[in-house]
């Protein structure tokens, strides 16, 4: 923004038109969400691949290893299956961030090519949507440690033990 003139000093002050889009949205802030779009494709693409390999391991851990215990004799844990139907659940958990990103990469690239300043709404909403998530998801962890914390707590405090007891 420049300032008002000296001859009108109590004018309103002017802009430049050449740095702002068709719909008044600022060059300086498509730009910068130019540059973000190819991040945001990144760690959605790692995002992706990340929930395909959690996906992969717990089917391995469902399907693959119980048949590699009998045939092979190996000493593998019993408790495989509700370690292999967690990392599914996580897998897929985590799925939903990855598509919440790349909808985010869209709405920008839609933005780019338009200039509209409802693509800018659209990919704000995108990225409100995505830490919106990450927020909720914290929360439930956040909670689900304190809930392990005081079960842990409570086992503890019912528990015996010989090293605490005078001898």
């Amino acid at each position: 923004m420049e300032m008002t003139s000296p001859e009108k000093p109590y004018s309103a002050p002017t802009s430049n038109p050449s740095l702002v889009s068709k719909e008044g949205i600022s060059e300086q802030v498509i730009e910068q969400l130019r540059l973000t779009r190819g991040w945001v494709l990144f760690i959605a693409g790692l995002g992706y691949l990340a929930c395909c390999l959690t996906s992969l391991s717990g089917l391995f851990m469902l399907l693959g290893l119980p048949g590699l215990k009998e045939n092979l004799q190996l000493s593998v844990p019993d408790n495989l299956t509700a370690m292999g139907a967690l990392y599914i659940t996580l897998g897929l958990l985590y799925l939903f961030p990855c598509i919440k990103l790349h909808k985010y990469s869209k709405a920008i690239k839609r933005l780019i090519e338009t200039e509209s300043s409802l693509d800018l709404a659209a990919a704000l909403d995108q990225q409100r949507s995505f830490w919106k998530f990450c927020g909720i998801l914290a929360i439930l962890m956040i909670l689900l440690y304190l809930s392990v914390l005081i079960f842990a707590g409570f086992l503890l405090s019912k528990a015996e033990f010989s090293i605490l007891q005078p001898l």
